[in-house]
């Protein structure tokens, strides 16, 4: 079946993770790769999105704990993928159910391409970097 997407988009796939070591006695250094699909009806408006996502590089966030969420029974959506009513957003999961900071390591541009004249696309590649400890 046919999908529609609205322009401009940006998809995001998940790609390589990396495990190190953090520390003796636990802990692991977890580095997944995100690829960010930006589409758009003309090149500046693509590059406008590619430069906000690539500027990033460097910074901080909190994460949250999924664990945590799901021994509460607290997702914000159900199986079907359906937001659950009263649903806490990112601010209040984070507050919650802490987790540990994810930083952005680095970002960079992994294509450039048009599909047709009125669809152009840059895939911008980040890398993060989260401690996981107890693992």
């Amino acid at each position: 079946f046919p999908v529609t997407i609205q322009l401009p988009t940006i998809g995001i796939e998940a790609g390589r993770r990396k495990l190190s070591p953090f520390q003796l006695g636990g802990g692991q250094i977890v580095y997944t790769d995100f690829y960010f699909h930006c589409l758009a009806e003309d090149g500046y408006i693509r590059d406008h999105l590619v430069d906000i996502i690539s500027l990033q590089k460097e910074v901080v966030f909190d994460g949250y704990d999924i664990d945590l969420i799901s021994t509460a029974s607290a997702f914000p959506v159900d199986y079907r993928g359906v937001p659950v009513s009263g649903a806490k957003v990112y601010p209040d999961l984070v507050r919650d159910y802490k987790g540990s900071q994810i930083r952005i390591k680095d970002c960079s541009f992994d294509s450039v391409y048009s599909l047709t004249p009125d669809v152009h696309v840059c895939t911008v590649k980040m890398t993060t970097e989260c401690i996981l400890f107890g693992v």
